[in-house]
């Protein structure tokens, strides 16, 4: 398999352009472009309705209902982002040492990823799919080359920020010494994001913790057709997480040139 980005001449990198442009999460929210806008991106919905008394461990009950509740000892699900949460006829018997009951006429929680830098390709055997007609051309690499183009690409953003620490929110001088790029890449997966639960089992429990590791991973199945490999990039330092100051930073590109697939000479 290969890994193909669409893009306009000038960002060719098999050409001769020699940087790469890193959109961000929260960028592809606003999009212009009607082909690659997603206003949901980075979102998961939690819905759950229980109107009959159910009884859940507290371990499971607090991967559910966090932040309105917290039972004990059992640590809830951590990851950086939002949560809403609403609800309405939410009845709690915390009595029993391993595990509560609950009624519920209607709970949502929206959970939403930390904004983050992202770099985006489509996976395919032969060519790439059609994503926008403003993207007339494209160059690829292997899929065996992911984690290391990953990694180059984590290397290129940390020099990005030591040339100009503005690429990203609150980065201090002292800031660079333990400056990091936590960095994750993977198919996206094209199902719904929202997750409804009227009966809790440890199946669909394990399927909802997957969901909220990979928020950053998930898509409508209307994009389906775009066959998307994501890489995604996370700043981080001594002092916490730092946030992208603007929808796009810029990377050297040097480091593929060993990777990029060589286009047949046109006749």
């Amino acid at each position: 398999m290969k890994l193909f980005k669409s893009c306009k001449p000038e960002h060719d990198v098999a050409s001769e352009c020699k940087s790469l442009k890193l959109g961000t999460l929260y960028g592809y929210q606003r999009d212009e472009d009607d082909n690659i806008r997603d206003e949901g991106e980075g979102t998961y919905h939690l819905e759950l309705q229980f109107l009959e008394k159910i009884k859940l461990s507290k371990q499971i009950a607090n991967v559910l209902l966090h932040p309105l509740f917290n039972f004990g000892a059992y640590k809830p699900i951590k990851f950086s982002g939002h949560i809403q949460c609403t609800g309405s006829g939410i009845r709690v018997e915390n009595k029993e040492k391993h595990s509560i009951a609950i009624e519920a006429k209607s709970l949502a929680i929206r959970r939403q990823v930390s904004d983050r830098f992202v770099f985006c390709m489509s996976i395919s055997r032969s060519k790439p799919p059609a994503i926008s007609g403003n993207y007339t051309t494209h160059w690829g690499i292997s899929d065996k080359d992911a984690a290391e183009f990953a990694h180059g690409m984590a290397k290129g953003l940390i020099a990005s920020i030591k040339k100009n620490r503005m690429i990203v929110k609150g980065l201090s001088e002292n800031d660079i010494k333990t400056l990091k790029v936590i960095y994750k890449h993977r198919r996206v997966s094209y199902i719904s994001r929202t997750h409804k639960f009227s009966k809790v089992n440890q199946e669909s429990v394990d399927s909802y913790v997957k969901s909220l590791t990979y928020m950053d991973f998930i898509k409508p199945s209307k994009y389906a057709q775009n066959y998307e490999y994501r890489f995604t990039f996370e700043v981080h330092s001594e002092s916490g997480v730092h946030l992208p100051a603007s929808d796009s930073a810029f990377i050297d590109s040097t480091f593929i040139e060993k990777h990029v697939i060589k286009k047949p000479r046109s006749r």
